[in-house]
């Protein structure tokens, strides 16, 4: 059972990687709900993909020669390793971005994300408590895939997809049970975002974990649910600098700053 230095009051519990992965595989969170909610935060620098010359054209053609995924009983999903349930009733759901060293929220893995909610999470009563982590070692989720984003050439036609995604965090609230968000690396952007959802964030002390929420150094603002959820934890000033500057914190900060 995780214990109280794994599991904070602040906004941010910091532990080592090797804890986080005992604490994952051990988890039993029947009573998390009468704890307050805690927070996560990252380690290195992570430069975004950038928004080069690559023409939309080039994207959708790549996309469309692009080898189908196809499922297999060791691996039922691209972007995500199986889901793991352990005896207590503990789901486990990994990132798992396919042929690269990071994980990013592409509209592809929205939509998978989805289908494994729908048909492993959303209906199964034997699941007591979710853990969201990652498969890659120093690495959460470094953000939105800025490529998608430059593929739509209406900027307009990007309100839908990003309703649609905060549809499907509203939905994923209504399981009510613990949301675990176990952060080894970069929890950046709509990473970053993910992990707000959640109702409970543990960092390792890795120094290459970090939070943050860069778009606004590409023009952007968060759009999953950031302006909403942060400052509930980190209060309005702390919120507005993270969100305003791009600037990124640690996880003994980010647990400094969150709520006593």
């Amino acid at each position: 059972m995780l214990s109280r230095s794994a599991i904070s009051r602040k906004w941010t519990a910091s532990i080592s990687r090797q804890k986080l992965s005992a604490s994952i595989s051990q988890l039993q969170l029947y009573n998390l709900h009468q704890h307050n909610p805690c927070f996560v935060a990252r380690g290195q620098s992570y430069n975004f993909r950038t928004l080069s010359t690559v023409s939309a054209d080039t994207i959708r053609d790549l996309a469309k020669s692009k080898v189908k995924f196809s499922p297999t009983v060791s691996r039922k999903y691209e972007y995500f390793q199986n889901v793991e349930v352990s005896p207590e009733g503990v789901a486990v759901i990994r990132f798992d971005c396919p042929k690269s060293s990071v994980n990013t929220i592409s509209f592809a893995l929205k939509d998978e994300a989805k289908t494994l909610w729908k048909s492993e999470i959303e209906s199964n009563s034997d699941i007591k408590a979710i853990v969201f982590a990652s498969a890659k070692p120093n690495m959460f989720i470094a953000g939105a895939d800025i490529f998608d984003i430059k593929a739509i050439e209406n900027k307009q036609d990007l309100v839908p997809l990003i309703a649609d995604g905060l549809e499907f965090f509203q939905h994923m609230k209504k399981k009510d049970v613990p949301l675990v968000a176990a952060i080894d690396g970069p929890a950046l952007g709509g990473g970053l975002e993910w992990a707000l959802w959640c109702d409970y964030r543990i960092c390792t002390d890795n120094s290459k974990t970090k939070l943050g929420l860069p778009e606004v150094k590409l023009g952007l603002l968060p759009g999953f649910g950031g302006t909403q959820n942060l400052h509930k934890l980190v209060g309005l000033q702390a919120a507005m600098d993270m969100m305003l500057t791009g600037k990124d914190i640690r996880p003994k900060k980010a647990k400094k700053d969150g709520p006593s």
